[in-house]
């Protein structure tokens, strides 16, 4: 059995790198961490030990663009898209969960 622990990163906790960003259901779990609509970016970190555990991220340091997350669910998939409002780069991000 794995068990995270903290400032820690386990690649056995991972599903394999998906190039075209869907990912099958039962696969294991996804986040969406999403908080740039409104205040001010944070830095990100990408020497932190637990970095490894997200597919890509932005910030005040990396990338950074306010936006929100699009979710649209229908019965056969799960599609979440970052939607940038700014131009301050043009970072996106995008997935796909199907039946």
């Amino acid at each position: 059995m794995l068990s995270g622990e903290v400032d820690s990163f386990d690649q056995r906790c991972l599903q394999p790198p998906s190039d075209t960003n869907a990912y099958a259901k039962g696969g294991g779990t996804v986040f969406t961490v999403s908080g740039a609509a409104g205040a001010d970016l944070y830095k990100v970190n990408r020497m932190d030990p637990e970095a490894g555990y997200f597919e890509t991220f932005m910030g005040a340091n990396v990338a950074p663009r306010k936006g929100f997350v699009k979710i649209a669910i229908t019965p056969k998939r799960l599609r979440s898209e970052f939607v940038g409002s700014t131009s301050m780069s043009g970072y996106s991000d995008s997935f796909t969960i199907g039946r």
